[in-house]
């Protein structure tokens, strides 16, 4: 069985690299019920080189890749991979992770 899940998020927005591409994002709508990415506002961007998730460890060369890292997704993992180095959105209520097959985020600038 497949499920699609999709969200609309109202306010996206990425600042400069002066402060290292801060996210920032609110509201949403869709058909997905966890909101994962919420989770990650106000975070700044991680890398291999540049770590600036709050975790001890580097998040981005741990996981394979870079992200606005505070843990509960990853929608810029490895796909050949599993767990949390895979493409993941969040934990079910049973403790399983939300392994995603396929991510997509798409931009349009505000009218």
């Amino acid at each position: 069985m497949t499920s699609h899940w999709h969200k609309i998020r109202c306010n996206f927005s990425v600042g400069p690299g002066s402060d290292n591409y801060r996210l920032q994002v609110s509201g949403f709508s869709g058909n997905a019920t966890y909101d994962a990415l919420a989770y990650h506002n106000n975070r700044q961007f991680s890398t291999k080189d540049m770590d600036h998730d709050s975790n001890e460890g580097n998040c981005a060369s741990e996981y394979e890749g870079g992200w606005w890292y505070h843990g509960n997704s990853n929608l810029n993992g490895n796909f050949n991979k599993t767990g949390f180095k895979g493409v993941w959105w969040g934990v079910d209520n049973d403790g399983h992770l939300l392994l995603l097959r396929f991510s997509e985020m798409r931009f349009r600038k505000r009218s």
